[in-house]
Order: C-alpha cells, then sequence, then structure tokens
C-alpha cells in the first residue's frame, strides 16, 4: 500500500520536474489523479480498521496532488477538473481510531464510536469546498464536459444538504432547488446523471412530508419534461 503510494508521488514529481513541457507534465498528472481517485483498496488492505486508514491515506494524497496541479498549472482549464476531484473526493479529518473496536463492529452509525472526527476542521474544510465549487461554476474557462460534470454534480450535492437538513428536522427551501435542477434537465436532458437528480429531489420532497397529491402533482408537471429519464 505505501509502495504503491511512494510510486505515485514519485512519478507525479518527476512529471513535474525541469524539462518536462507544461502540455505533456498535464496529461500526465491529470492520469495519475483520475487513476488515484478509481483506485479501490488491495486485497491485502484487509479488515474494516485497516481499509479505513487508507482510505484516509488515499483521500489526502489525492487532494495534496490535486491542489499541487492546480498550483504548478494555473492557466490550464483542466485544473478545474481537478477542484472537481476535491470536491468529489474530499479529505476526511479525523482525531483517532479504534482499530479493534472498528474492525468488530458493522456498517452504520455504530462506527461513529470507534472513530472521533474532527468536526471543526471538516465544517472549515466545507466551507471551504462550497467556495471552491462556487469558483468553478462561475469560471470563464471551464471545459463544457467540466461544466456538464460541475453542474450535474452541483444540483446532486445541494439535494444531498438538503436532505441531511431535512433529517436534522430544518426548514428547507425547495424553490432554488428545483429552480436550479429544471435549468440543469434542460441543459443536459440526456445525461442519466439529470434523472438521478430529479429522483433525489422527487425523495427529498416526500422525506420533507409532501402530501401524496402533492408528489402526483410534482410528477404530473414534468411529464412533457425535455429529458427522456425524467419522464420515464
Amino acid at each position: 500500500m505505501k509502495k504503491a503510494g511512494t510510486a505515485l508521488l514519485f512519478a507525479f514529481a518527476v512529471l513535474a520536474a525541469p524539462g518536462v513541457s507544461a502540455a505533456s507534465s498535464a496529461d500526465a498528472e491529470l492520469q495519475v489523479l483520475n487513476e488515484l481517485a478509481a483506485a479501490q483498496a488491495p486485497a491485502t488492505v484487509l479488515g474494516r480498521a485497516a481499509q479505513f486508514r487508507w482510505r484516509i491515506d488515499q483521500l489526502t494524497r489525492l487532494n495534496d496532488l490535486c491542489e499541487k496541479f492546480i498550483a504548478n498549472h494555473p492557466a490550464d482549464p483542466r485544473r478545474w477538473g481537478a477542484a472537481l476531484l476535491m470536491i468529489e473526493h474530499p479529505r476526511i479529518f479525523v482525531l483517532s481510531i479504534d482499530d479493534a473496536r472498528l474492525d468488530l463492529q458493522k456498517p452504520g452509525p455504530g462506527v461513529l464510536e470507534a472513530v472521533k472526527y474532527d468536526h471543526e476542521a471538516h465544517a472549515k474544510h466545507a466551507r471551504w469546498l462550497t467556495e471552491l465549487d462556487d469558483r468553478c461554476e462561475a469560471a470563464g474557462d471551464l471545459p463544457p464536459d467540466l461544466r456538464k460534470r460541475s453542474a450535474l454534480g452541483r444540483i446532486v450535492r445541494k439535494i444531498n444538504v438538503a436532505g441531511a437538513l431535512a433529517a436534522q428536522k430544518k426548514s428547507v427551501d425547495l424553490a432554488p432547488l428545483r429552480a436550479e435542477l429544471d435549468r440543469v434537465i434542460v441543459r443536459y436532458p440526456a445525461a442519466s446523471e439529470t434523472a438521478d437528480a430529479f429522483n433525489r429531489f422527487v425523495k427529498l420532497s416526500r422525506n420533507l412530508g409532501a402530501s401524496p397529491e402533492t408528489v402526483f402533482a410534482l410528477l404530473e408537471s414534468y411529464a412533457d419534461s425535455p429529458s427522456a429519464g425524467v419522464r420515464e
């Protein structure tokens, strides 16, 4: 596990070294970032605690390299791809892990008893990611593929945040969420993520206590949606 991580860091350092063209370096660095983001824990990493520690280490390396990519290529539009990776794969801030307890526990809320999170650091980082998300959305040089990925991911993230607030019995204003969802549906009707976002919004409406009649009216209002996935 450590050898693989060291190899990635070494490869990244070599690619960013003097003498390597900025374009070829950026291409190769992005490949490293995407491979790191998609990596799964090796079969040799056994036990919930070991897998959890591997994941924390993986996210730390990924975010460090994303920040380095942005610093090394400040004029490359693809730097927003690195920014999106940080938003999609945020760091985990942990104070301590009780390995023995974590190994014995099943997935679920009970895991919190084995892991102490740094909630202050997490909240601060979450605010920074929100600002980064806003900058990415407003960027004038955001490539079309990244703009699509940003918009689709952004609406899902906002719906998820609203869902978390609803679970805490806090008020949620669905109107701006629906307006943003409608814009996404019109702009990206064929994307599978569009239908997924719509389904999440309907579920959120139900979780907030909407009556069956209200939910039916919501569904019926999208019967002529430009998105086939939403219509279905």
